[in-house]
C-alpha cells in the first residue's frame, strides 16, 4: 500500500472500495498471464510502532490497513465462484507479529518523529517465513506450526545414555488458528507412550486441523522421559503453559481458556497438571484419551508405574501420584474417552476418576465405547470415531467461559 494509507502532502489515501478495485485488477492480468496460477493475499503489515510523539500517521495508517482486511477476505470469497482454488487468503498473522517488534524495523527519520516502517534483514526473513508457511499450506493443505525449544534441560540423566530413554530437547509446537476465527480458546496435547516414548502422530500432530477448524489454537508438548524422575515431564507441561501466557496477546490466546487433553500415560500427565498445579496455573479444562489415571498396582499400567516412579515407589509416592485421589473443587472440567475392551489401560482408570469428579460436584463426561482397544486417538480406522468427535464437539461448545 505505502502512502495510499495515509491523508496528508505526502499521502494518497486509497478508499477500500478503491483498494478491491486495484487488487480485482491485479489478479485478473495474473489470471489471464497464468491460467493456472493460485494467487494469494498476505495481509499487509504496513506498521510504525515507534510513534509515540502524537503523530497520526500511525494511526491513521493502521485504521486504513484494517479497513482493507474485509476486502481481501470478500474478494477470495468472490473469486471462490469464478475461479475456483486460485485465490485464497494467504498470511494473516504477522500483522500482529510485527505489532511491538520494534528491533524488527529500520529506525528512519521524518519531519513527524523517528519511524519503524520497513523491515530489516531479520525482519525481512520473520516476514519471508509467515509468507512462506502460508504458501506452504496452500500447496500441502498440512497445518501450519512453529517449533518453540522449552530450554528445561539443566544436565542429562545417567539413564539417558540408553538413547531409546526419550528426549533431551523438549519442545512446543504450536498450531496458530486463522486470526478472524480465533475463539481465543488453546489446547496444548500431551502424546502418550507409557513414558517410554511418545505417540506423536495420531495423538498430537494429527489433532491439529481437529481444532484449528473450530478456531481453537492448539499445541503439542514433546516431553522429556522420567527414566524414574517424575519431576521431568510435570516441568515440561509447566514451561509449556508459561510459553504460551509469554505469548498470549500476540497468539490471541486467553490465558484463562488454556486447556490440556493427554493420551495414556500422556493422559496421566495432563491429569497430574489438573490435580497438582496450583489453582491459578491449572488448566481450564482437560481432554483425556484412555488415559492412565492411578499408580496402584491393580489398575495401572506397569510400564507408566515404573517408568515414571521407580522399580519400587513408596505407598506415598504411589498415592500422590494416583490421581482419582487428588480431584477436589478446584479440578477443572474433564472429558474421558475409553473403549470397553482395551487391554493395555483398565477403563476403571477414567471411571474412578469420574467418580472422583462427581463426588466433587465437578464437571465430568465419560464416553466408553463397545470397542476400540487401546490407542486410538485421531485413527479413521476407530470405528466410533463420528460419535466422539460429535461428543466432543458438543463438550467444547457447552464449555463456560474460562472453562469453569
Amino acid at each position: 500500500t505505502n502512502d495510499s494509507a495515509i491523508r496528508g502532502p505526502l499521502g494518497a489515501p486509497v478508499h477500500p472500495e478503491q483498494y478491491q478495485t486495484n487488487i480485482r485488477a491485479i489478479a485478473d492480468a495474473l489470471l489471464v498471464r497464468y491460467p493456472g496460477a493460485m494467487i494469494l493475499l498476505h495481509r499487509p503489515i504496513w506498521y510504525s510502532p515507534n510513534t509515540h510523539n502524537n503523530s497520526s500517521y500511525l494511526r491513521e495508517g493502521l485504521e486504513r490497513l484494517n479497513s482493507y482486511f474485509p476486502v481481501l477476505k470478500k474478494l477470495v470469497a468472490e473469486y471462490a465462484v469464478t475461479h475456483p482454488g486460485q485465490l485464497c487468503l494467504g498470511d494473516t498473522l504477522a500483522y500482529d507479529h510485527f505489532r511491538e517488534k520494534r528491533d524488527l524495523y529500520f529506525a528512519e527519520e521524518g519531519k513527524a518523529g523517528t519511524f519503524s516502517l520497513h523491515p530489516n534483514e531479520r525482519g525481512a526473513k520473520e516476514l519471508g517465513a509467515f509468507w512462506g508457511k502460508a504458501i506452504r499450506y496452500r500447496l500441502t493443505q498440512e497445518p501450519v506450526f512453529t517449533e518453540y525449544p522449552l530450554n528445561t534441560v539443566k544436565e542429562i540423566p545417567a539413564a539417558y545414555e540408553d538413547q531409546k530413554m526419550g528426549l533431551t530437547a523438549p519442545s512446543l509446537r504450536i498450531y496458530l488458528p486463522e486470526a478472524e476465527k480465533a475463539t481465543g480458546r488453546m489446547v496444548i496435547a500431551l502424546p502418550g507412550g507409557g513414558y517410554r516414548n511418545l505417540m506423536m502422530t495420531y495423538e498430537g500432530y494429527d489433532w491439529a486441523e481437529y481444532f484449528l477448524s473450530k478456531g481453537i489454537a492448539f499445541g503439542v508438548l514433546k516431553y522429556r522421559m522420567p527414566a524414574g524422575d517424575h519431576t521431568l515431564p510435570y516441568a515440561d507441561v509447566e514451561a509449556a503453559f508459561n510459553l504460551v501466557r509469554e505469548h498470549a496477546t500476540e497468539w490471541k490466546v486467553s490465558p484463562e481458556e488454556i486447556g490440556i487433553m493427554g493420551s495414556s500415560a500422556g493422559g496421566h500427565l495432563a491429569s497430574t497438571f489438573a490435580t497438582h498445579a496450583p489453582a491459578v496455573d491449572k488448566p481450564a479444562f482437560q481432554i483425556l484419551l484412555y488415559p492412565v489415571i492411578t499408580m496402584d498396582q491393580a489398575l495401572t499400567h506397569p510400564g507408566s508405574r515404573r517408568n515414571l516412579l521407580g522399580e519400587k515407589p513408596s505407598q506415598e509416592l504411589t498415592d500422590r501420584f494416583s490421581n482419582e485421589l487428588r480431584v477436589d473443587g478446584d479440578t477443572p472440567p474433564a472429558f474421558i474417552i475409553f473403549a470397553a475392551d482395551d487391554k493395555i489401560v483398565p477403563p476403571a482408570n477414567g471411571l474412578h476418576f469420574a467418580e472422583a469428579m462427581v463426588r466433587h460436584k465437578r464437571p465430568i463426561t465419560f464416553l466408553l465405547y463397545p470397542s476400540g482397544d487401546h490407542g486410538f486417538g485421531n485413527r479413521e480406522s476407530f470405528a466410533y470415531k463420528q460419535q466422539f468427535f460429535l461428543e466432543l464437539d458438543r463438550w467444547l461448545e457447552g464449555l463456560e467461559t474460562g472453562g469453569k
